[in-house]
């Protein structure tokens, strides 16, 4: 099980605050079920530079990997990435695929919380177009829940990554799973901030998603995940 959307490294965004805090997310994550783990940190244009952002990402992952190697933590296996966030030229940027999922074409990209216009949706198929670089939609129900959303969306012929939370509310649950079950979204993450109100949660979707569409549904989940990061299952961190 892959959980594509996560903000598990300690001090750099909104996400976990500590290295402990990070540990025990990921421990319960582990015992969950989840055997990789995309650590999709925020990343803002307008905050830092791209190479600033990768060297706090990765000193924050060095600091967390020396703390699990320290405690025998047992952990899932962990691949850096970004979320990055939707700004006009983006597709023009020549180091974005530095904010990749490490070792792939793949980027989690938020998008604008604003009426999406043709500018808009043609600079997102330009990423793929001018760089090479395949968007994943970070959390799709946030937008879907607008008209007409998910027909822009799936007009773009990219990847769609739901949150777990709605596979989990009764109010919006019957909702996604007919979005998945017709195709029209793609991918799993528990967007995980802390232990509290955004706690780890991936496992409750997976078990809803099992239960009202069967096994086939969670293989076919988890066969485009393992596709995208092209791994085999079970991989331990270096």
């Amino acid at each position: 099980m892959i959980d594509f959307h996560t903000h598990i490294l300690p001090n750099i965004d909104d996400g976990c605050k500590t290295i402990s805090q990070s540990v025990e997310a990921l421990s319960i994550m582990k015992k969950s079920g989840v055997d990789v783990v995309i650590a999709t940190s925020h990343y803002y244009r307008s905050v830092e530079t791209i190479d600033e952002f990768i060297q706090r990402r990765n000193q924050s992952y060095k600091i967390l990997m020396e703390e699990c190697t320290q405690t025998k933590a047992n952990i899932p296996h962990i691949i850096l990435g970004s979320e990055v966030e939707y700004y006009g030229g983006i597709s023009k940027n020549d180091d974005l695929d530095k904010l990749c999922i490490d070792g792939t074409g793949y980027m989690l990209l938020e998008m604008p919380f604003v009426k999406w216009d043709s500018l808009i949706l043609t600079e997102v198929r330009k990423i793929s177009a001018n760089q090479g670089i395949i968007p994943i939609i970070a959390h799709g129900d946030r937008y879907i829940k607008y008209k007409n959303k998910i027909s822009k969306l799936n007009d773009l012929q990219v990847p769609i990554q739901i949150n777990a939370s709605a596979f989990i509310d009764p109010g919006t649950s019957r909702k996604y799973l007919k979005l998945l079950k017709t195709g029209k979204v793609h991918l799993v993450g528990s967007d995980c901030h802390n232990l509290d109100d955004r706690k780890p949660n991936i496992d409750l979707a997976y078990k809803i998603i099992q239960k009202q569409l069967g096994e086939g549904q969670v293989e076919k989940i988890n066969n485009l995940g393992y596709r995208i990061i092209n791994l085999a299952r079970g991989l331990k961190n270096d």
